[in-house]
């Protein structure tokens, strides 16, 4: 391809050559070029300017960037997206070719616009036709609209050449030259290009976008949200959010203590080879293609890990952040290479279970990290009497705990997903599993078990079983982040018969809430109750968002402690997580209340609750600086006072730093 300016230089080399006036070089538009923001052939691998958001395997073979072994999806099952953001006009081309297999629907798709996995648009092609395929389409707040259907179909394992061109609101599509189709509409003006496919294997390879340009002065805006993690005690995670420009971003320059340290493509960076237990302060400015600064970002403090542990410093925060770790029992860290006793096992649980049951008292005790290769763990189903998918492991008698992790990191192995099918893990003692994405989740009758860094999609239940106890478990920065009108919790702690539960402890954790559908249902973000004792629960720098009862049921709870939490019905619970459109609460009194049931001995310390509090007997008997927006009494001889700010109701969860734990702020954090 000739680059735009050498077309520009040999269309005024041959109108010299006529020797056409001088005046009539004013015809042509000298101030206005092509920008080039990416160009991608792939040669070499990784590919590193792209962030794999869902699906299969995504990685670069014999120069192409090839996606196998996908996943499936009512929309986009597979999505992998370049890290350079695109505003305005722009010229994407592409190749792309869909890996032919034995059924006649195989497609694969070019993304733009793309904001997160929710908001996108793409063009999709495919042997057949039907009206999740084969045309133009925008994803909006999950839901999928055909915005242009294409009446011609591809041939799989076949080269194709993709032309998207977007100018305005218009958006027009070319295969090999040939028109296929055209769209107007508006709603995503800037965001990320990429490919995925519904449920297929694919390639893609030199990948060009090109935007329209003139003397470009303007800089981008300031990155956003500069977060800095210690992951060892010499390497640094840091991630910001997008910058914006007029035209396009096209790089971050990296500033160590005011020095500038690299420069990279997308929102992330690793800084290695730093001193342990070391502070180090950074700061992020964007760069577009006419060498435009942004202003800085935010500037964060770091300090390096001891060389002694493996695990992140604890930060204080509403939510996750990816510094939270269980810590009740050493741990490890599931990105520690540095790990005495490393095991890579293949995505299976009998795989897993023989992997914990070969160890030996002295390999944990030196440590352990159980690598799970990537791939979908299939799930039995999340109920009280579902067969377990892994049981009667691990040891009581164990010093630490062994870790369970993705190999490829967060996100690469998930449980049920495939088949939205939950898991129920059983009598499980002193292990950790961290990383995953799983449909729901079970842990029953378990102890000293940790579940951390996880995303559950639809439910999590942490129960006793009949006749055997569940205690001291620790769940760190585990998310719920996907609210419905369901007839269920969200979450919930159950004893049963002759088994009760105890001591869990919540770190770091965000759950969503669940409105009812019906009158009659009840639903909690979280709920504890059973017919056996449940006793001595805590949180820490926990988010909570009110369900159509409550956001915790406590029932009759003997010990509640909250640290720097955040418990949110009313104004701000409904302000982040509205109600449908169409749907009406069933009863008045929904998403009013932060706590219900009974308990006693309750402590609350340095937190914000919103909302009613109807305990009948008062079992707060501990209260310190924490905010409520109005009075309940405490408990006879409980000391301490709430502080009171009515206007609580009137406020927003980022008033409070509260984040909502999206696809891409997950990735951030816990990659």
């Amino acid at each position: 391809m000739i680059q735009p300016d050498s077309r520009m230089k040999n269309a005024f080399r041959f109108l010299k050559k006529l020797c056409l006036p001088t005046a009539l070089l004013g015809l042509i538009p000298l101030s206005a070029s092509a920008a080039t923001v990416i160009n991608e052939t792939f040669s070499t691998s990784p590919a590193t300017n792209f962030t794999v958001v869902s699906g299969g395997t995504w990685a670069v073979s014999g120069g192409r960037y090839v996606l196998s072994s996908p996943a499936n999806s009512t929309i986009l099952g597979n999505i992998s997206r370049h890290n350079t953001a695109v505003s305005g006009d722009f010229t994407l081309t592409t190749l792309v070719r869909i890996t032919g297999t034995s059924a006649l629907w195989d497609d694969a798709a070019v993304i733009f616009n793309y904001t997160d996995a929710s908001n996108y648009y793409y063009v999709s092609i495919n042997e057949l036709n039907d009206g999740m395929t084969n045309g133009i389409f925008k994803v909006q707040s999950g839901v999928q609209t055909e915005l242009a259907d294409f009446s011609a179909t591809a041939v799989s394992n076949t080269d194709y050449t993709i032309e998207i061109v977007r100018s305005g609101s218009s958006i027009a599509v070319k295969r090999n030259g040939t028109t296929l189709g055209s769209a107007t509409d508006s709603t995503f003006t800037s965001g990320y290009v990429g490919y995925g496919s519904k449920n297929d294997g694919a390639q893609f390879d030199n990948l060009l976008v090109e935007t329209s340009s003139s003397a470009d002065t303007t800089p981008p805006t300031a990155p956003g949200a500069l977060l800095g993690t210690a992951v060892s005690s010499s390497q640094v995670n840091l991630s910001w959010t997008a910058s914006t420009d007029n035209v396009a971003v096209t790089g971050y320059h990296v500033y160590r203590g005011g020095s500038l340290v690299t420069t990279v493509t997308g929102t992330s960076h690793n800084d290695v080879g730093l001193s342990a237990a070391t502070s180090y302060s950074y700061k992020i400015r964007a760069r577009d293609a006419a060498n435009n600064l942004s202003p800085d970002s935010n500037t964060v403090t770091v300090t390096t890990l001891s060389a002694s542990t493996g695990a992140p410093i604890e930060v204080t925060s509403f939510g996750p952040n990816g510094t939270h770790w269980p810590s009740d029992l050493p741990t490890p860290f599931l990105y520690d290479t540095s790990v005495p006793n490393i095991i890579n096992v293949a995505c299976s649980w009998s795989a897993i279970s023989s992997a914990i049951s070969g160890l030996t008292s002295a390999q944990v005790s030196a440590g352990v990290l159980i690598l799970v290769a990537p791939g979908d763990l299939p799930g039995n189903g999340s109920g009280s009497t579902s067969t377990p998918v892994i049981q009667n492991v691990g040891n009581a008698s164990w010093t630490k705990r062994v870790t369970v992790a993705p190999r490829d990191g967060y996100g690469t192995v998930t449980i049920g997903i495939g088949s939205s099918v939950g898991a129920r893990i059983h009598n499980v003692s002193n292990v950790c599993f961290a990383g995953f994405i799983a449909h729901a989740l079970r842990p029953s009758a378990c102890n000293n078990f940790a579940l951390a860094w996880t995303k559950v999609v639809h439910w999590l239940g942490l129960s006793a079983s009949t006749n055997m106890n569940s205690a001291n478990l620790e769940i760190v920065e585990v998310v719920l982040p996907q609210f419905s009108v369901r007839d269920t919790d969200a979450a919930e702690s159950a004893t049963s018969t002759n088994g009760t539960t105890s001591n869990f402890k919540f770190i770091g954790c965000y759950i969503a809430p669940r409105y009812r559908s019906t009158g009659s249902a009840h639903t909690d973000s979280l709920q504890f109750f059973g017919s056996s004792a449940y006793s001595n629960m805590s949180f820490k720098d926990t988010a909570i968002f009110a369900s159509s009862n409550c956001a915790i049921q406590t029932g009759s709870l003997n010990g509640l402690e909250l640290r720097h939490c955040y418990i949110a019905a009313q104004g701000p619970a409904l302000y982040r997580y509205p109600f449908p459109t169409g749907y009406t609460p069933p009863n008045p009194n929904d998403v009013t209340k932060t706590f219900n049931g009974g308990g006693s001995n309750f402590r609350a310390y340095d937190s914000v609750f919103i909302g009613g509090m109807p305990y009948s007997t008062s079992p707060w008997s501990v209260v310190s600086n924490t905010l409520v927006n109005s009075a309940v009494s405490l408990a006879p001889g409980g000391t301490g006072s709430w502080t009171v700010d009515a206007s609580l109701t009137s406020t927003i969860p980022e008033d409070f730093d509260v984040p909502l734990p999206t696809d891409t702020y997950l990735n951030s954090i816990w990659q």
